[in-house]
């Protein structure tokens, strides 16, 4: 092969972006194409066949100036959880049933009951959004009939550029039960819960090969180009910014709040909110979680209003409402409470357009993602992980620099913001280090210092950060107020705050 190309492909939940790179990291193209969500209360879906339309679209743009016979292999990132149920043609039998989708919450606790000691081994609980119980409910419901599988977002497009069923990945399927740990389905748990294992999906470990692609697949690409198997959204935003080193973390501030970081080993969250993914290759292991927090805040609360023009000083930031910035019921991280809402603290409402205007409601949404942000930290710190290192602000939300600064002094650590930070940047780094030539633990590092430049350092301002942490504190107390935090976790992130 000369000069190879790489491929990423990133599945989210307002769109699919592609991305080319050569072997150098430089990008040659990139394109993205809209998807649309089906809300209806609890339940959040989409069309798998407008996935594959759209990851036609955006692969034919991208590889439209190259020779597709030199495009070495393609990666795939998708939001973490969502499924979709197949035939053996691929042919979608469900709706795609996204990550947030909220009905088969009332499954879960069959769940944890079942895996009881599979949970307290890997430290985590399932939670009523996960892949899990909307497992059970398609059972239920009859969809996985004759020969039918359930398989997860990425998964169908890999399956549509084979040509056929090409395995899982173990990021992905964590949620639906997959023992990352022993890096198998657990037969003790299907069988408790009733799940034929034929209709899940076989599972590689992220960064494996799977398959090639059919020269039959409906798009530019041949048998030349492999696919390797990818991970989930917030882990290709990680790779994408090199969070990859023990201690170094990465927050990906979107839709949702994402924190992902690479450690060693792999710890126990008594909370049951942190979980860890097994990292490419089997080289150690990313924790973090995802909160229902973030800049759907914004979109809920201040429709319509550009929030990039939005400024205001320190002191209109501390004299802005501290308020939990939740805009549908249920928590996932830094704690897990089916029951979690928006809360203000001292009883004020919260803040609105017509009420407060909207610098002071875009100053209390900020200040309180911030705050959710810390307490995730405080939360990694407390479970043992290493929060040492270097920390990256990716996503959406890194885009406006005041709020990055605000949440640089918040954590009273500096921040880098990297040139180069979409998901589908990071699986063009996973597909190159698949064939890159070294030992599996240096592969995916030294790919991603050949294709990334350093980005922008953010220094924090302690002595504003101070005058946030004492808001801080109302927040912590607030929230175990409210019996959605442990004692236990409140004094050791106070303590933090007061060090």
């Amino acid at each position: 092969m000369k000069s190879p190309f790489w491929l990423g492909l990133d599945i989210g939940t307002q769109s699919i972006k592609a991305v080319l790179v050569d072997d150098a990291g430089a990008i040659i193209a990139s394109a993205s194409s809209p998807l649309t969500s089906i809300r209806k209360g609890i339940t959040h879906e989409q069309d798998p066949e407008q996935w594959w339309s759209a990851s036609k679209k955006v692969i034919a743009s991208v590889i439209s100036t190259a020779n597709p016979e030199n495009i070495g292999a393609i990666s795939i990132s998708a939001t973490s959880g969502t499924l979709v149920v197949v035939d053996s043609q691929c042919r979608p039998q469900s709706k795609g049933i996204m990550y947030d989708d909220a009905r088969a919450t009332h499954r879960a606790a069959e769940c944890n009951i079942a895996g009881a000691d599979l949970w307290e081994s890997l430290g985590y609980k399932i939670q009523g959004s996960w892949a899990l119980p909307k497992i059970l409910w398609l059972l239920d419901e009859g969809v996985l009939i004759g020969g039918r599988k359930v398989i997860h977002q990425g998964d169908f497009i890999a399956w549509k550029l084979a040509g056929k069923e090409v395995d899982s990945d173990s990021s992905n399927a964590l949620k639906s039960g997959f023992d990352v740990e022993k890096v198998q389905w657990p037969s003790d748990l299907l069988t408790k819960l009733r799940i034929p294992r034929e209709v899940l999906p076989n599972v590689s470990v992220a960064g494996e090969v799977i398959g090639i692609v059919s020269d039959a697949n409906e798009t530019s690409l041949t048998s030349h180009t492999s696919i390797v198997a990818g991970m989930t959204d917030g882990c290709a935003a990680q790779i994408a910014a090199a969070a990859l080193l023990p201690g170094s973390w990465n927050s990906v501030l979107g839709t949702t709040l994402v924190i992902k970081g690479a450690s060693n080993v792999r710890k126990l969250d008594p909370t049951g909110s942190v979980y860890a993914h097994r990292a490419p290759f089997s080289t150690g292991w990313w924790p973090g979680g995802a909160s229902s927090t973030g800049t759907n805040a914004i979109a809920q609360w201040l429709p319509g209003i550009a929030v990039s023009r939005l400024k205001f000083t320190n002191q209109e930031l501390l004299d802005a409402p501290i308020i939990y910035p939740l805009c549908r019921v249920g928590e996932r991280f830094p704690f897990v409470s089916s029951e979690a809402h928006a809360l203000v603290a001292r009883g004020l409402k919260l803040p609105t357009l017509e009420s407060d205007g909207a610098k002071k409601s875009f100053a209390a949404i900020v200040k309180g993602v911030a705050f959710v942000e810390r307490l995730s930290f405080d939360l990694l710190a407390y479970v043992g992980y290493d929060i040492s290192g270097s920390y990256t602000f990716t996503g959406g939300g890194a885009k406006n620099a005041q709020w990055n600064q605000i949440r640089a002094d918040v954590l009273c650590h500096s921040v880098l913001i990297p040139e180069k930070v979409e998901g589908a940047f990071g699986m063009a780094i996973l597909a190159a280090a698949a064939f890159e030539d070294s030992e599996e633990k240096l592969r995916l590092s030294r790919v991603a210092k050949r294709f990334l430049s350093p980005g922008v350092k953010i220094e924090p301002d302690l002595s504003n950060g101070k005058l946030l942490l004492s808001q801080y504190i109302e927040f912590i107390e607030m929230l175990h107020n409210e019996k959605w935090l442990t004692t236990e976790l409140k004094v050791f992130a106070m303590a933090r705050a007061q060090a």
